[in-house]
Parts: structure tokens; C-alpha cells; sequence
């Protein structure tokens, strides 16, 4: 799975936001996000990838571990665990906070987190993101159309009416 949506599957506005589980920025941005997707339940929808900054430290292996969350539906909840401990994100125990994420297979989710496959699916995001000039997160995209950094929910709004295609 590349990206991991949230929100309705008919809604009239969709937009992907790049985000690191280790980036404050993208931690008060979520909560902007979440803000729209409350407010707006049936008209927007956010498809999430998880595009850590740095293999080094704790950005590769939250990435990893947000990827396989979402294997088992929970990427939303595993996200907003992650942010609310950000600050102790070096001492997160992975198959905890997928637990109290509401991931009930816990062998899966080491093994996923573990594989091959899921750090290759992360190493090829973060190619693929830097191939298209993108170098930060929290990095939205509507339509054709990349903003960097943070916005405030008004802006968004009107960045949607703006680009969505």
C-alpha cells in the first residue's frame, strides 16, 4: 500500500500529505487535518505517506512500523499514537503502541515491520518523492500542484478549491 487514506471514499476533495512521524511540524499539521476530515467527513478525503526525512534515528522504523499499522487497517490510529509520544519516540516499543492501536495480529506486525518488503516500500517513497523535488514534510499535494509546509485549515480550503482537479 502506498498511500493510506482516511476520510470518504466518495469525497469530492482528495489531497496526499507526505508526513514523518518524527517531524514537529507535521504533528501540528495532523491536528488541521484531522480538524477537516471531522468537519467535513464526506467531503474530503487524505491519502497519507509516510516519507521519513532520515534513515537515521527513529523517522525510518516509525515510517516502517506506520506502513504495517496500515496492513491492518489502523494507519490512523498508529499515526496519531506516534505524534501524541513524539517526544519519546526513541523509546517507543513498536508492537505497544500497535497494540494499543488496535492491531490484535502482533506477529504480523513484527514480521511486516521486520521485512524486507516494508523497508524497500519505504525506500522507494522516499526516492520517488525526492525525484519530484520533494525535500520536506509536510508536503501536500492537490492535483498537480506541491505545497510545503504547514497550513492553516482556511488555507487549505482554498488551496483545494484552487487545484483539485
Amino acid at each position: 500500500m502506498v498511500c493510506v487514506p482516511v476520510g470518504s471514499e466518495h469525497a469530492h476533495a482528495r489531497i496526499v500529505v507526505l508526513t514523518d512521524h518524527a517531524c514537529a511540524y507535521c504533528r501540528e499539521y495532523q491536528r488541521t487535518l484531522d480538524s477537516l476530515v471531522r468537519s467535513q467527513p464526506d467531503e474530503m478525503q487524505i491519502q497519507y505517506i509516510s516519507m521519513p526525512l532520515s534513515r537515521v534515528g527513529v523517522a525510518f522504523p516509525a515510517a516502517r512500523a506506520s506502513q504495517c499499522a496500515a496492513e491492518s487497517g489502523l494507519y490512523a490510529e498508529f499515526s496519531a499514537l506516534l505524534f501524541s509520544a513524539q517526544d519519546t519516540l526513541a523509546r517507543v516499543d513498536w508492537d505497544a503502541a500497535a497494540r494499543l492501536s488496535g492491531v490484535t495480529d502482533l506477529a504480523a506486525f513484527a514480521s511486516c515491520r521486520d521485512s524486507k518488503e516494508t523497508r524497500v516500500v519505504i525506500e522507494e517513497r522516499v526516492r520517488l518523492a525526492w525525484r519530484a523535488g520533494i525535500r520536506a514534510t509536510p508536503t501536500t499535494i492537490i492535483g498537480t500542484h506541491a505545497l510545503v509546509g504547514t497550513r492553516s485549515a482556511s488555507e487549505l480550503l482554498a488551496a483545494i478549491q484552487r487545484y483539485r482537479t
